[in-house]
């Protein structure tokens, strides 16, 4: 079951690599950036 995560910062280095993890798991990701 997928679920909808909001990540602050996910176009640095941590975040870049965290919204691709959980896309790679199924996740919806919204990014927020500035």
């Amino acid at each position: 079951m997928s679920k909808r995560v909001v990540v602050a910062g996910g176009s640095g280095m941590i975040g870049s690599a965290l919204v691709e993890a959980l896309r790679g798991r199924g996740d919806d990701v919204v990014v927020l950036g500035r």
